[in-house]
């Protein structure tokens, strides 16, 4: 497939606009779940590619303001176009599960969202996130409206972080536009996306602290670090209204997770595991800092 973006922008002062145009394959959840170079090698390596994929034709015009050093403001209006993709490739190991088919159609959009940015680590305590409403014309009308928070505060010899998202949709909410939650990323010890639909919830709180570690040397100039970043966790989600068309189904009430997680090799690995508390199921992640995952 031909994939490809244009876009040009004008800056003035606290205010940008944009013109831009894409066709792109994209994973269709907004909460990522994995590095990219991750899930690469997992995919290639044993079949395990941990997204969902919908092809985009999209257009759209937007201008942002920023109305303080940490808030903007985007609007946008555009339209997009969405197809359902199948697989056609073969992994080393294993084989992919089946893409479910996200494709709607086209789609005139508009979009507003407010962005508080994060503070830097300087701060004792530290609130950003983004809140998101769209409405779509098309095959049917809809309205979105979407919610990410993340709260951090140094509590003791540690730090408490704590995430929210909230997300929420019409019933004519498209496949793409809808929400998925489960397994890695999201609910360590439930099955991977089982859970979606046209409401979601997610809340996870951990509380970050260093225990001392034996130093494992790297060569001349480098080692593994004396300490190792402990987290435990717990987590809960929440699905409701399901679409027909797509594999997951709701949470019928909330599935809570409780786990513990380390960060080693100067917080760079981090290894997840978590207990599905209504069913007692395990679950394990391995991966790669979730700070990196923006280079990575």
């Amino acid at each position: 497939r031909l994939l490809g973006s244009v876009s040009a922008r004008w800056n003035g002062g606290a205010t940008r606009i944009s013109l831009g145009a894409s066709r792109r394959i994209t994973d269709f959840s907004e909460l990522p779940v994995i590095a990219p170079v991750m899930n690469s090698l997992s995919a290639q390596e044993t079949g395990r590619d941990y997204g969902d994929y919908v092809l985009l034709h999209n257009l759209e015009l937007g201008v942002e303001r920023r109305l303080s050093g940490r808030i903007w403001i985007r609007t946008s209006v555009g339209m997009e176009e969405s197809q359902s993709v199948t697989t056609r490739a073969s992994p080393a190991n294993g084989s992919y599960r089946a893409n479910p088919p996200l494709g709607a159609g086209t789609y005139r959009l508009a979009r507003v969202e407010l962005e508080r940015a994060s503070g830097g680590i300087a701060l004792r305590s530290d609130l950003q996130g983004r809140i998101a409403l769209e409405a779509g014309e098309g095959a049917g009308e809809y309205l979105r409206a979407a919610a990410d928070l993340r709260f951090r505060h140094q509590l003791g010899p540690g730090e408490l972080v704590s995430l929210l998202h909230l997300g929420a949709g019409t019933n004519r909410l498209p496949a793409y536009r809808s929400f998925a939650i489960g397994g890695r990323g999201t609910l360590v010890g439930e099955p991977f996306r089982a859970y979606g639909g046209r409401e979601m919830a997610l809340a996870h709180i951990e509380w970050r602290f260093d225990a001392p570690v034996p130093a494992v040397s790297l060569g001349s100039f480098a080692s593994t670090g004396r300490s190792v970043t402990m987290a435990p966790f717990i987590s809960a989600g929440y699905a409701a209204r399901p679409l027909e068309q797509l594999p997951w189904s709701g949470t019928s009430g909330i599935r809570p997770v409780a786990g513990l997680a380390l960060e080693w090799l100067m917080r760079l690995i981090r290894i997840e595991a978590g207990v599905g508390l209504r069913d007692g199921q395990l679950g394990i992640t391995i991966d790669i800092n979730r700070d990196w995952w923006g280079l990575l």
